[in-house]
């Protein structure tokens, strides 16, 4: 944070978010404001977006002025989105990522844990509308939601004939902190 004290009055900047604990957070409630909240009373959705556009290194640098105008570009489009949605808290942006093309936007939507939890489709549902109706501000590649903490799944089918002895299916799991583990599960015919 950084107070400028000009001519009698002080600007406030919000160039990065206070250090956490292991028992509060962080998060942007606007695209001004920021509140820390007790940690036990979220519950917490990951989000990646990827947009179309050029990567740049700056944008894995929270201080830098590249990270914080792509993080206010994500809150205008976001805020408006979320602001009034029963139990909604607020936004905590990870990390800015990509490739030459592309940025993936690794960021949090809190909720409160003491009213009705919205499922990952109805967190996903808004952002994906916006995607597909043209209002998202850039253009949304991908978008992926998974409610932490929880074993995020697909249902694979296999027909018979594709089974052989020691046919190996691969499956990737998401388990909580966005870590994945591939394991396989061996078929029996």
């Amino acid at each position: 944070m950084v107070v400028l004290i000009s001519n009698n009055a002080f600007f406030l900047l919000l160039t990065e978010t206070p250090p956490e604990s292991g028992t509060e957070i962080t998060i942007f409630t606007s695209l001004e404001s920021q509140a820390t909240i007790p940690i036990n009373e979220t519950v917490t959705f990951a989000v990646d977006i990827t947009i179309a556009e050029p990567f740049m290194p700056d944008l894995q640098n929270k201080l830098s002025l590249a990270f914080r105008n792509m993080r206010s570009r994500f809150l205008s489009f976001l805020i408006p989105i979320f602001r009034f949605l029963l139990g909604f808290f607020g936004f905590k942006f990870n990390c800015f990522t990509g490739t030459p093309g592309s940025i993936v936007a690794d960021f949090e939507i809190l909720y409160n844990s003491t009213e009705p939890i919205p499922t990952v489709e109805e967190v996903e549902s808004p952002i994906a509308q916006a995607r597909d109706n043209g209002s998202a501000p850039f253009n949304i590649s991908s978008l992926q939601v998974t409610k932490k903490g929880e074993l995020q799944y697909r249902n694979i089918t296999y027909i018979g004939r594709d089974i052989k002895p020691n046919f190996l299916i691969p499956i990737n799991c998401h388990i909580s902190q966005r870590r994945s583990t591939v394991v396989s599960v061996k078929a029996s015919v």
